[in-house]
């Protein structure tokens, strides 16, 4: 049962991905997803104007009455679709978890699909590879030497003091 909203309405356009960024929302469940949002729209005060699912990402539009906060629509979204689908398949048991917990949103009539997929794109973080990551090359830590004859200061590698002739009576770490 759809409650009415009187007034205005606020359009907004979500986009979130798969946990690790897989490649599952193919065929079936791609189109299973669908019918299921679409089918959970029709008990909240909020409509779905597009869909548009790929492999590894799900954009939406929604126009809601601004009472509603675009969280709670994305996140009630989000747990009702994990849910029923790791339930009809069981293929998504595998992972984790179905959804990531990033989502962009963006608010307005006049925005693009493209502005939202590169908005996305550009603020997901890059995959860490797997194993140990790469050894980095030798940490040089500088000391600051205070030749005490003249009151000047040196700066130079540890164990290597630039320009002192001798050793140090006195170092400084930073």
């Amino acid at each position: 049962m759809q409650q009415q909203a009187s007034g205005r309405t606020l359009t907004y356009h979500f986009m979130w991905a798969p946990a690790r960024s897989r490649d599952c929302l193919n065929n079936e469940i791609a189109e299973r997803l669908r019918t299921m949002i679409l089918e959970f729209q029709e008990s909240c005060v909020y409509t779905v104007t597009d869909i548009i699912i790929q492999p590894g990402a799900v954009f939406m539009s929604v126009s809601a009455p601004p009472t509603i906060a675009p969280h709670t629509i994305v996140t009630q979204i989000k747990a009702y679709s994990a849910r029923k689908l790791r339930e009809e398949f069981p293929e998504l048991l595998r992972m984790p978890s179905l959804w990531t917990r990033d989502y962009n949103i963006l608010a307005g009539e006049n925005c693009k699909y493209a502005d939202i997929y590169d908005c996305f794109i550009n603020n997901q973080p890059s995959r860490r590879s797997r194993g140990r990551p790469p050894k980095q090359g030798p940490v040089l830590s500088c000391v600051l030497w205070r030749d005490p004859n003249n009151a000047q200061t040196h700066l130079g590698q540890k164990g290597k003091p630039g320009s002192i002739s001798g050793s140090p009576q006195e170092k400084t770490n930073i």
